[in-house]
């Protein structure tokens, strides 16, 4: 992947069997030279780093999640 191209991505067999349609696409980016450019966006980022950890996917299981999500959520490994 070079340039500003998207690309899918791999999905593992298993996966992609339970889940025809499931597509998964990567795009490679150029970052900013300064890396704290935008102040914002190093919060966003740390936001994001710590959206879904152990304990988090622990506690998924006493929230009422539809089944649905909870059965993707365990096929994708969260």
């Amino acid at each position: 992947m070079t340039g500003d191209h998207a690309a899918h991505g791999w999905i593992d067999e298993r996966v992609a069997a339970e889940f025809p349609d499931l597509v998964l696409t990567v795009r490679a980016v150029a970052a900013p030279d300064e890396p704290d450019a935008d102040p914002g966006v190093a919060q966003q980022l740390g936001e994001l780093a710590s959206r879904l950890r152990g304990a988090r996917a622990v506690e998924l299981q006493r929230e009422h999640i539809p089944a649905a999500y909870r059965v993707f959520f365990r096929h994708v490994g969260i």
